[in-house]
């Protein structure tokens, strides 16, 4: 299975950004949580299939204006 492309992973780090996610452990967390991979260390083990996903899961939480939640939920305490 391809792994995701740069711009697919740029894609996700820009959503993020846009909602206040800083940090690479933040944006780890949701991304591990939105993905289903608990264990996920790094971007670079999604593959194309997910990074797409997450990026369609991030555009329907976005146009129902809950993303910022989904970023509250797993912000750092």
């Amino acid at each position: 299975m391809p792994g995701a492309t740069g711009r697919q992973l740029g894609a996700i780090v820009a959503v993020l950004a846009e909602h206040g996610v800083r940090t690479r452990d933040h944006r780890i967390a949701i991304i591990a949580a939105v993905a289903g991979r608990p264990l996920l260390a790094s971007t670079k083990e999604l593959s194309a299939r997910q990074a797409r996903e997450i990026l369609e899961h991030f555009d329907q939480l976005r146009s129902i204006d809950e993303l910022g939640l989904l970023v509250e939920q797993h912000r750092e305490a």
